[in-house]
């Protein structure tokens, strides 16, 4: 793809020193919405693993999360980025010791990136976040067969996309309320992640999961302090290499905090003597959250139906006081909501990658009448009388006026060689090099149109699938309080 910002500035080294204005009705130079985007990804308002990287586009994507870091930092909620503004020096304060010494990639390293993906090489921009490694349990593992199920679902879900939904705050939750009992769930939804989808997709979730723990219990899940961050959408090479950072790693399984305990009874025991068993008795684990839509990891011993999170009943001592009916048909609604899942997530890819293909088609439509109104500026400065005149004559047979063609025909070349003024008969080089850029310009731009129409059928899709999940799961007679479709 061509690059048509002009040449890179000194000042493109610097991810916080912006060369002009980015935001709606803005110049937004590409190098600068690279900036800002990867910016946005590393303070957490752009999921850029969603379109692998920056992409140098200003459309609703990048609108949206310049926006929503305004509203949550207390700015004026505008979507623009001023050179040296509030928005940029916020950003600078928030994200500048992560980004560090990093330098800004150019608009041709950013093309370059996306190339070598779509032919499957590795790209030049980080997509993933530090390397987690899990301590490997002392003993072998013991999962039950739902246990292993549930995970295979849902790795299953987070192969088929790079999002993670709402599973890592299940698997988060689980672990928060199931303490070291959690571990070999997670260690064998890890492990069946790195083998279906890699290592990079099995990292991505273990964050998801450890940036939903409190402290203490993600470094009890980890066996000590989590990495340094990685930001992401900088150039790899100009990172730490971490990749011999192992996923499992020999080591004694870190103690959970211990839960709050019952304090003893006081006084003596019915015998008079001393407590013939002193210990407390074990906290039963409590119930997981309702998921949104799968369901919670069992719990190993002994583990719950994978479905929506169970009712009480009066005769349920630990569930919440809640009067509702007791569920319906547990065993097939979890692997309806997994399936519900996979279905919205799927619809969620492809409707950005459609939003990204349509921002790229604008994009590329503005600059082909861009650079049209600037060949035609030339065409009418530079020839005069003799630029109307080709351009009846030889455009339109001289019946009716009308605009210049996209592609400068010989006829209408040699029409002006025949009238221009001999003084600036060399001004036609740059006329025909305006009228040749306009011409590669046309032809992205209808193949970006033709991508548009299959991107559209495939989000049709996406939704029709997303639809009869969602048709499935309520005919099942499964609670769909909190499944509704976004």
């Amino acid at each position: 793809m061509n690059d048509f910002s002009g040449g890179r500035q000194p000042f493109d080294d610097d991810y916080f020193t912006l060369g002009a204005p980015v935001g709606p009705d803005q110049p937004n130079r590409r190098e600068d919405v690279i900036k800002v985007e990867t910016l946005l990804g590393n303070s957490g308002h752009l999921d850029l693993t969603k379109t692998d990287g920056p992409l140098g586009l200003w459309g609703e994507r990048p609108e949206k999360a310049v926006k929503d870091y305004q509203s949550d930092q207390g700015l004026k909620i505008d979507g623009l980025l001023n050179p040296n503004g509030p928005t940029i020096g916020s950003l600078r304060q928030n994200t500048g010791g992560l980004m560090g010494d990093a330098t800004p990639p150019t608009p041709a390293q950013v093309d370059d990136h996306h190339d070598r993906l779509r032919m499957g090489e590795p790209g030049l921009l980080n997509l993933r976040p530090a390397r987690l490694s899990l301590p490997k349990p002392g003993q072998p593992l013991e999962l039950d067969e739902q246990s292993q199920a549930f995970n295979a679902d849902s790795a299953d879900v987070l192969t088929r996309t790079n999002t993670n939904g709402d599973l890592g705050r299940i698997y988060a939750n689980y672990v928060k309320e199931a303490g070291p009992d959690a571990h070999p769930t997670i260690y064998d939804l890890a492990e069946q992640i790195n083998v279906t989808s890699g290592r990079d997709r099995a990292d991505a979730v273990l964050h998801d999961i450890v940036k939903q723990l409190p402290s203490d219990h993600a470094k009890a899940l980890l066996g000590g302090d989590p990495p340094s961050p990685r930001p992401l959408g900088v150039l790899a090479d100009q990172l730490p290499d971490d990749d011999k950072a192992p996923l499992f790693r020999d080591l004694a399984l870190t103690t959970f905090p211990p839960a709050p305990q019952p304090a003893p009874p006081q006084g003596p025991t019915p015998t008079g003597g001393e407590d013939p068993d002193p210990a407390p008795k074990p906290r039963p684990i409590p119930k997981p959250q309702p998921p949104e839509p799968p369901p919670e990891p069992p719990k190993p011993n002994p583990p719950p139906n994978p479905g929506p999170e169970p009712k009480s009943t009066p005769n349920d001592p630990n569930g919440p006081d809640v009067s509702a009916d007791p569920p319906k048909k547990d065993g097939p609604c979890g692997h309806l909501a997994i399936t519900l899942e996979n279905a919205r997530l799927h619809y969620e890819r492809v409707s950005e990658s459609t939003h990204t293909v349509w921002d790229n088609a604008n994009r590329l439509s503005d600059q082909l009448q861009a650079k049209i109104a600037e060949r035609d500026a030339a065409l009418n400065s530079a020839l005069g009388d003799a630029a109307g005149k080709c351009a009846v004559g030889a455009a339109t047979g001289g019946r009716v006026p009308g605009p210049w063609p996209v592609k400068l025909t010989a006829a209408i070349l040699g029409c002006l060689r025949k009238n221009i003024d001999p003084d600036k008969i060399h001004q036609l080089q740059d006329i025909s090099r305006l009228s040749v850029e306009a011409g590669q310009i046309e032809r992205e731009l209808k193949d970006a149109l033709r991508t548009k129409d299959q991107a559209d059928n495939e989000l049709k899709e996406a939704s029709s699938e997303m639809e009869e999940a969602q048709r499935a799961f309520s005919q099942a007679g499964c609670d769909s309080r909190e499944t509704e479709l976004k």
